[in-house]
């Protein structure tokens, strides 16, 4: 008796494989080798698989937008630099304030944020309703605020710096809502280490004029997608979907049975494979708009001038006990605030791979321990621009 499973007996009738043939399983097998093989360089570029390279211009500290920050900003006239400084503006829509300390490595990022956020409110229609400062603890100055228009950089404290780093830090976060709402009907604070979107300000004034409630609201401009890969519930779901999605294919285009198993195996492979490698942050779809709050990250965040005197009031309170992101979730528990939400895609990006924290590894970098330090170094993989680009 003589039984073929890809090769015919001389006395059989020629299998009725469909439209595939042997060929085509081997090709499919060829080709699920060479995507396998060829997977460190094709993902090397998706922010979360394991094969991502960090880009230049981050691990080294941003030195082509510091470069550019430095001729733009001496370029700068003294009227535009006045044209978006706080000044003594009163009644803005938006008041824009950054905190910015001296961070342990002497490195700074507070150049390239100063410059992607001036050059982007410069291009802005919207301009004359935002203003922005730089608020500096005494004490804390460095060479690179000489380059800073001295419109824009509001000196707070008296030097003298709590025990703990993070009791400081809630106490400036504090002084920095406190000093804009006194001038703005709704205040951006910032981190120093980001840079901006372009047309940030005429996302953030749709959002405004569109909110049913612009005068209550909290809503976070930047958003960590780190937390945001495959759970259990997802990859089974996804696995699912596709070894169902690969049996259809397989049934429609193999009528042998072998040849039908064999196909459905190759087909979810390669589906199966590459997306988990790839991270749920670039297969699953993110929709424009608000999303439901979360604690993780105070990087960017909009406060309407009530909330924004309310957390203030708030940390001083509570300085003493955790950290400003936790504290910040406490208080929308304790408020109850239904208009507290996240805009995604995210308007800023985090660029600081070096902590300000002298309780925190400095720098973290390398393939391998991706996963220890990339909730720190937080990126939204959404983000329009690309960082390593030539500004």
């Amino acid at each position: 008796m003589c039984v073929g499973m890809f090769f015919r007996c001389p006395h059989q009738k020629s299998a009725d494989f469909g439209p595939l043939s042997r060929r085509h399983l081997f090709g499919c097998w060829g080709l699920n080798v060479a995507l396998t093989l060829a997977a460190p360089w094709l993902l090397h570029s998706f922010r979360y698989s394991p094969f991502y390279e960090w880009p230049d211009e981050v691990v080294n500290g941003m030195p082509k937008h510091f470069k550019c920050a430095i001729t733009f900003l001496r370029e700068m006239n003294e009227s535009t630099a006045d044209s978006l400084a706080c000044g003594q503006s009163t009644d803005l829509d938006v008041c824009i304030v950054a905190m910015t300390i001296r961070r342990p490595s002497n490195v700074s990022y507070v150049l390239p944020f100063v410059y992607s956020v001036a050059r982007h409110m410069l291009q802005e229609p919207e301009k004359v309703r935002a203003r922005a400062c730089l608020m500096v603890r005494q004490g804390d100055d460095n060479d690179d605020l000489e380059t800073i228009p001295a419109a824009w950089v509001r000196h707070a404290g008296d030097g003298e710096r709590l025990k703990q780093w993070h009791w400081q830090e809630n106490l400036d976060y504090a002084a920095a809502l406190e000093s804009c709402a006194a001038i703005g009907r709704h205040v951006l604070v910032l981190e120093d280490d980001l840079i901006s979107q372009e047309g940030f300000l005429s996302h953030i004034f749709s959002m405004l004029d569109e909110h049913p409630n612009p005068d209550d609201l909290i809503i976070k401009l930047f958003k960590t997608d780190f937390y945001e890969g495959w759970t259990l519930h997802s990859a089974v779901g996804w696995v699912a979907g596709v070894l169902t999605l690969a049996f259809v294919v397989a049934s429609v285009l193999a009528r042998n049975v072998y040849l039908r198993l064999i196909t459905m195996i190759s087909i979810s492979y390669l589906l199966v494979f590459y997306p988990l490698l790839m991270g749920a942050q670039h297969v699953l779809p993110v929709t424009q708009g608000l999303h439901k709050y979360t604690i993780t990250s105070s990087c960017a965040i909009l406060f309407s001038q009530r909330q924004a005197r309310l957390l203030s009031a708030y940390l001083q309170d509570n300085f003493n006990t955790l950290a400003v992101d936790l504290l910040l979730g406490d208080y929308v528990k304790q408020q109850n605030a239904e208009h507290a939400a996240v805009w995604r895609p995210s308007l800023f990006q985090h660029v600081g791979l070096k902590t300000s924290s002298p309780d925190k590894t400095e720098e973290r970098v390398g393939a391998f321990n991706r996963f220890d330090y990339a909730s720190w170094f937080s990126q939204d993989s959404l983000f329009v621009e690309d960082i390593s680009e030539e500004c």
